[in-house]
């Protein structure tokens, strides 16, 4: 039983690991009991939409952390 948060952010544009597979590992975890949240970002900067400013999915993390610790 883990008492871990997890929060899997998805980049629309992103090939390395598109949003089909973070989908795949919130229904794993799902499904293995965890607390487990998902959002989908919209961005045409790829893979490193991480690394850039972008204001969506620091907002996102902002909120997670807020919310969560």
């Amino acid at each position: 039983d883990s008492k871990t948060k997890f929060f899997i952010i998805s980049f629309t544009s992103d090939w390395l690991y598109p949003t089909s597979e973070n989908k795949e590992i919130v229904i794993a975890l799902n499904a293995a009991g965890a607390d487990v949240g998902f959002i989908e970002i919209t961005s045409d900067k790829g893979h490193d939409s991480f690394l850039l400013d972008v204001p969506d999915f620091l907002n996102s993390v902002r909120n997670f952390l807020k919310a969560n610790y």
